[in-house]
């Protein structure tokens, strides 16, 4: 059942993490996204989006600053106790401007700051619990060697799954625009549609977009999902192949217990038979007995494989992974079949042996 157990977390976590994310992400998420984009460049980029009807998430700008001081006091002070955080801010965060709410993000503290053109920020939830930042609290960017004093009026939160463009910090307008900065944005590319006249192909597309805007830096997110989950399977492999010989192993634990209960089971099988009972009723008996236990290892590794699994996928990726019906059914399926099969096979002697040769003790 351990050995089984084992074998689910594996197949489980490389498969239900990969679909778990998908599931998130809508058909049509943006699986490009769009770094450097210049001032200068922005209209030009807009236009030649439009041209070609690629739907995009609008343009960000951004600019990089460290958090230097909470309330006055240094952020360094602060968090030197707290390693996750230091890890957070030990390098430059990006941070942007906007009047409206991006999509996707909800208000969970406070009031949304709109254009209201003062000195005010919107901060995500996550690195806020972290910083343990409340609304109302003032925040000291540095950009540069320039530095920038901002209010929290708002807390949100957002989803990182969400393949958009998202922020810790979102400053009111017009702040970001007194320091440098750039654009940055995701849009979808369909897939090119033989059927469909003007179809444009995103390979061509997106080559095009480079030549035009060779500062302009193109990411392609698919194909870093494929990376991953090429990652995903050669790391799955190896381990399976971990579990495999486990597996193994366990077989053979179950060999060796079974040779050693035949005696007893020859003693057992003998009375029965004398009380009338026919081989072929005996081995039917054994049969299921080696079924049941098989299907009971199964249900048990099941059970505590699909418990790790949950727990793993909420601990360590903030997901709900299960393992599916297919891979449980399989597993169950199985475990029950090989026990059966093995069993079989060890005990067939016993079985096979004559009531002579039984009462005798002997076994051919």
């Amino acid at each position: 059942a351990i050995t089984l157990a084992m074998l689910l977390v594996v197949v489980g976590l490389r498969s239900g993490l990969l679909d778990a994310w998908r599931a998130q992400i809508p058909a049509n998420a943006p699986n490009y996204f769009a770094v450097n984009i210049s001032a200068s460049e922005r209209e030009a980029w807009q236009q030649t989006l439009g041209r070609a009807s690629v739907h995009s998430q609008g343009l960000f700008a951004v600019a990089r600053a460290r958090l230097v001081a909470i309330n006055g006091e240094s952020v360094e002070q602060l968090i030197a106790n707290d390693a996750t955080a230091r890890r957070a801010l030990s390098r430059e965060m990006v941070m942007t401007q906007a009047t409206r709410l991006p999509l996707g993000n909800t208000i969970e503290q406070g009031v949304w700051h709109g254009g209201a053109g003062s000195a005010q920020v919107s901060v995500e939830q996550g690195i806020a619990s972290r910083l343990k930042l409340v609304v109302g609290d003032w925040l000291q960017f540095s950009f540069a060697n320039r530095t920038l004093d901002v209010q929290v009026t708002s807390i949100r939160a957002l989803d990182w799954n969400s393949m958009q463009p998202n922020f810790y910090f979102i400053l009111a307008p017009p702040l970001l625009e007194a320091y440098p900065y750039t654009y940055i944005t995701s849009f979808f590319v369909p897939q090119p549609n033989p059927l469909q006249a003007g179809s444009i192909a995103s390979t061509e597309f997106v080559l095009a977009l480079g030549r035009a805007f060779p500062a302009v830096a193109l990411i392609d997110i698919g194909a870093l999902v494929a990376q991953l989950q090429r990652v995903l399977d050669r790391i799955g492999l190896a381990v399976q192949g971990l579990a495999v010989l486990n597996v193994a192993a366990a077989l053979l634990v179950l060999i060796a217990s079974l040779r050693a209960s035949l005696q007893q089971r020859l003693r057992e099988q003998t009375i029965l038979r004398a009380l009338g009972g026919r081989a072929a009723q005996l081995r039917r008996i054994a049969q299921v007995e080696l079924s049941v236990s098989g299907l009971l290892a199964g249900v048990v590794g099941c059970g505590f494989g699909g418990l790790l699994v949950l727990l793993l996928g909420q601990r360590l990726f903030d997901m709900t992974i299960l393992p599916g019906p297919a891979t449980v059914s399989a597993v169950l399926l199985g475990s029950s079949l090989l026990v059966l099969l093995l069993g079989t096979r060890v005990l067939g002697s016993v079985y096979r042996a004559s009531p002579l040769r039984a009462w005798r003790g002997r076994i051919d």
